[in-house]
């Protein structure tokens, strides 16, 4: 429950809604273009952030975000009618941990066998929408992916896990899209690219794991 709370927090940090009123069109439209103009910086962010990734598995970051960026920008919401005041934002965060003394304890985490057990852990992460097990180069763990609405927020959350006898990982995905005052349009704006954000943590939950699998002691998380 902790961690479910932790990274809610996140998602509503990025999302950052100014008050604009209706009577305000043009600050609204000027809010709305912010939003579209987002997408290349978060491009740009992920890029930064799967480097080392890419590094770890053997292959260039550029070679990556051509068969990356594609999903990202598919997960990238259309702009709503009108002149709404909305925002989207996503963020990925990776963790390893190996050791080569045999075994690592600290960090681990229980290994989930179905949604049932998913939805357990995280009450409060709304309906479990994708659950996989994970069995990866002698690798146990699970993938978690759930959906949820906030008032006039829709949050995607992912997490992964998956351990081994001298290692263990995490990975997580948040996706986040808001209507200023308005849950059922940001319904409307986050449901049509609810899949294409579920592939998109799936994904980046197989590189995370790979880096899991090829990460040696000392190297870098």
């Amino acid at each position: 429950m902790i961690k479910i709370h932790t990274t809610l927090a996140a998602a509503c940090a990025v999302l950052t809604l100014s008050a604009v009123s209706q009577a305000h069109a043009q600050d609204a439209a000027e809010e709305t273009r912010e939003a579209l103009e987002s997408m290349p910086a978060l491009i740009a962010q992920m890029t930064d952030k799967l480097r080392p990734l890419a590094e770890s598995v053997g292959i260039d970051v550029s070679d990556l975000m051509r068969e990356m960026e594609p999903m990202m920008r598919a997960a990238f919401p259309t702009a709503p009618e009108g002149d709404a005041n909305w925002a989207y934002s996503f963020r990925f965060q990776n963790d390893n941990s190996v050791t080569d003394s045999g075994t690592v304890t600290e960090g681990r985490r229980t290994v989930l066998a179905d949604a049932q057990a998913c939805a357990a852990l995280y009450p409060l992460g709304g309906p479990v929408v994708h659950f996989r097990r994970i069995h990866r180069d002698g690798l146990i763990g699970h993938q978690c992916i759930m959906r949820t609405y906030d008032g006039s927020m829709g949050i995607l959350i992912s997490e992964t896990y998956a351990e081994g006898a001298d290692r263990h990982m995490t990975a997580s995905y948040v996706a986040a899209a808001s209507v200023e005052d308005d849950p059922d349009a940001a319904r409307a704006l986050f449901e049509p690219v609810l899949d294409t954000n579920i592939g998109l943590a799936v994904e980046l939950a197989d590189l995370a794991v790979e880096s899991a699998v090829k990460a040696v002691p000392g190297g870098a998380d």
